[in-house]
């Protein structure tokens, strides 16, 4: 009879968690991405037919089984596993799907998404069955779907209807829809807030969303609310927002997320030898000191930051000057306000290519990484009401001539998470492959384990979780010092760390941030 009763137990637990009960004894899902170099060897995949989900024009996506990974092992194909991806994740929250393509959800989400109509537009969880086509994003503009922001195992956040995104599950390479809870659109730290206090957010809005609409809906100060247009998308951020409007907000169907706005910080001659540029006598070790040797010349560098030196091409720092200051520095925004109100951009600006000249030690031994790139100046820090999103300070930097973009700059604010800033970054980039964007992984290691005791030490900042940025993290450097002993080799005790929240590493690179010397804001 106890038996019995355990039995009826886990069945009601299953149906409660809306996991299928075959789940429990299903064989593990493992993906893979299998390459050919030649069309016709999709034939020998078809034996293992249903395995291959889709083919696309150098790999197909299959299931992997045991005879069809043996297979790819006896044949020497090469082949990608992938994991399970019938499974995304949002925040802490893991979603699956049924063989009806219906989104499975967390339990906790029951009682609200039965409050929620079909009938009205809203924001959708929509999850492809593997790496999207363009030809995919293509049809689905013949329903009016578009896609926003990206999750992670191919799922991303759209709008749509009721009635169109249950026609989706009519198309092959759909895995699953459904709604997307409106309380996940809310950022966690608005939930241990009083409901009076005021917080300032940037609401991430569909591109139909029209603000003089929205306003006779929420009715917030029109000198409290900054909405602006930018490549194609539309942004919206309110500042001093009481907690309570934020469920209201949250159900407003052009509201994708809502995060919390954070102002953006600063974070900051032994480094060029440290990272294998030049050696003891300042040989370019790169290039065994050739003439034409990898010093920067012929590149374009964006520093957004808190601007450069002076502000005045009359008083700059000569560091900057090449020989004149217009021939070192071809970009200078915002137009007379790009003077260092800080002394951090000037720092790093010395450090990426300044030319060394201004040290009473010579020029040579304090020269930046690329001496002979020129610059492009951005006081974004201090004007960063004019920037939002944060890609146009990308497209400005580009519109300038750069190719390489630096951004010593970040908010302790995310713990590492994938949010609506980095996936904007991320698409802004994939549009622009052309140009790297370089981002520090932050300052806050040590400051995040005290908050939350993470014995990883995750402290990923603002949009350091990125995925086509470069984010660089920081390592000591090579100085001695019996005082405060300083070990190249090591990672600096403040650089953040991932992974990140979907356990991506992070940072990609580290060099010196550690004992540098570098231009301030006179000579």
């Amino acid at each position: 009879m106890k038996l019995i009763r355990m039995i009826v137990a886990v069945v009601l637990f299953l149906s409660m968690m809306q996991i299928p009960y075959n789940a429990l004894f299903a064989e593990e899902n493992n993906y893979a991405l299998a390459y050919f170099q030649h069309p016709q060897e999709i034939d020998t995949y078809k034996q293992y037919q249903p395995n291959i989900l889709e083919i696309y024009s150098d790999h197909v996506l299959c299931k992997l089984s045991k005879p069809l990974e043996d297979y790819l092992q006896t044949n020497d194909i090469f082949y990608q596993t992938i994991g399970d991806i019938t499974r995304f994740h949002f925040d802490q929250y893991e979603f699956s799907s049924n063989s009806q393509k219906d989104v499975l959800y967390p339990a906790k989400f029951t009682e609200e998404l039965s409050k929620l109509s079909f009938a009205e537009p809203a924001i959708y969880l929509l999850q492809f069955i593997g790496p999207v086509k363009t030809s995919w994003i293509e049809l689905l503009k013949s329903y009016n779907i578009e896609l926003y922001m990206q999750l992670d195992n191919y799922a991303y956040l759209t709008k749509g209807r009721g009635i169109d995104m249950h026609n989706l599950k009519t198309l092959s390479f759909i895995r699953s829809t459904g709604l997307f809870p409106p309380s996940l659109k809310i950022p966690e730290i608005a939930l241990s807030m009083d409901q009076e206090e005021l917080i300032n957010i940037d609401v991430n809005v569909s591109n139909d969303f029209d603000i003089e609409i929205f306003q006779k809906y929420f009715r917030h100060s029109s000198e409290q609310t900054l909405h602006t247009a930018f490549s194609g998308r539309q942004y919206l951020r309110l500042i001093d927002v009481p907690v309570r409007k934020l469920t209201m907000l949250s159900y407003y169907p052009s509201v994708i997320l809502i995060t919390p706005y954070i102002p953006m910080e600063p974070m900051n001659a032994e480094a060029a030898k440290v990272v294998g540029i030049r050696g003891d006598f300042d040989e370019n070790i790169l290039t065994d000191d050739i003439p034409t040797g990898l010093r920067g010349e012929g590149e374009i560098v964006g520093v957004a930051d808190t601007g450069l030196s002076t502000g005045d091409p009359l008083t700059i720092h000569p560091a900057f000057t090449a020989p004149t200051f217009s021939d070192k520095v071809v970009g200078t925004y915002p137009l007379g306000l790009w003077g260092d109100y800080h002394g951090h951009g000037t720092h790093v600006s010395g450090t990426v290519l300044g030319t060394g000249v201004g040290h009473s030690s010579g020029t040579l031994r304090f020269r930046g990484m690329a001496p002979e790139a020129k610059l492009v100046i951005q006081n974004f820090l201090g004007n960063q009401a004019m920037y939002q999103p944060i890609p146009t300070i990308f497209q400005e930097s580009y519109n300038a001539g750069s190719r390489v973009h630096n951004n010593s700059w970040g908010s302790p604010d995310y713990y590492g998470t994938y949010d609506t800033r980095a996936s904007e970054c991320d698409e802004w980039v994939w549009n622009h492959k052309d140009m790297s964007i370089i981002k520090s992984a932050g300052n806050d290691r040590d400051n995040w384990y005290a908050y939350f005791g993470d014995p990883f030490h995750r402290s990923l900042g603002g949009i350091s979780a990125a995925k086509n940025l470069i984010v660089l993290g920081a390592s000591q450097n090579d100085y001695p010092n019996d005082i405060h002993p300083c070990y190249y080799q090591r990672m600096a005790n403040f650089s953040s760390i991932g992974p990140t929240h979907d356990n991506r590493i992070k940072p990609d690179v580290v060099a010196p941030g550690m004992w540098l010397v570098s231009t301030k804001i006179a000579s």
